[in-house]
C-alpha cells in the first residue's frame, strides 16, 4: 500500500518539475574554493604563483569566460583562495575542461605543482552556479592601468524555493 502511494506521489512530483524550456539561460559560474594553511610548504605563495602563471592563462586558452581570484589571507576560515571561471553553458564548461586535459603545458605544470614537497592545498571544493535572468553572467568592471580593486564575494542561502525566488526578485528589481 505504501509503495503504490509512493509511486503515485513520485509521478506527480515529476509532472510538477519545470520543463527544460523553463530553465534559465544564465551562464554557469564555477567557484573553486581552495582551503590553504600557513605552513612551511608555502601553500599560499605556491597557489598564487600557480594560478597567475599557469591556471588562469590555461583556462583562458581553453575558453573560460570571465575569471577572478578572491583571497582571504587572514581572518575567519583563512587562508583560502576562490578561483572563479564563467562559461556560457554546461557544454562550454565541458569543452573547456576537455581542452585543459589536452593542454600539455598545463598538465606538465600541474604535475610539477603536485610533485613539490608538502601539500599544495588542504582541500578544494567546487560549486556550480547559474546566473539568473536579470544577471545572466559575470561582468568585470573596468580597471584603470596600474590600479587594483578589492571586491567582496557574497553568498546568499535560502531556506526553500520561495525564499530563493524572493531574493532573486529583489536583485532583479534593482537591489
Amino acid at each position: 500500500m505504501l509503495r503504490r502511494h509512493f509511486l503515485t506521489t513520485a509521478t506527480g512530483i515529476g509532472c510538477a518539475l519545470p520543463t527544460l524550456a523553463a530553465v534559465p539561460k544564465g551562464h554557469i559560474i564555477e567557484l573553486r574554493h581552495y582551503h590553504l594553511r600557513n605552513s612551511a610548504s608555502q601553500q599560499v605563495a605556491r597557489m598564487a604563483e600557480f594560478l597567475k602563471t599557469h591556471a588562469l592563462p590555461a583556462s583562458q586558452r581553453a575558453g573560460a569566460g570571465t575569471q577572478a581570484v578572491f583571497a582571504n589571507l587572514i581572518g575567519g576560515s583563512g587562508p583560502f583562495v576562490i578561483l572563479m571561471n564563467s562559461y556560457p553553458s554546461l557544454a562550454a564548461m565541458e569543452t573547456s575542461t576537455a581542452k585543459l586535459a589536452d593542454d600539455k603545458n598545463f598538465q606538465t605544470a600541474l604535475e610539477e605543482y603536485y610533485a613539490k614537497p608538502g601539500l599544495g592545498y588542504m582541500r578544494v571544493e567546487s560549486t556550480l552556479l547559474r546566473g539568473f535572468d536579470s544577471m545572466p553572467g559575470v561582468e568585470a568592471p573596468p580597471v584603470e592601468e596600474g590600479k587594483t580593486h578589492i571586491f567582496e564575494l557574497r553568498t546568499y542561502a535560502s531556506d526553500n524555493n520561495a525564499t530563493l525566488r524572493a531574493k532573486i526578485k529583489m536583485f532583479e528589481s534593482g537591489e
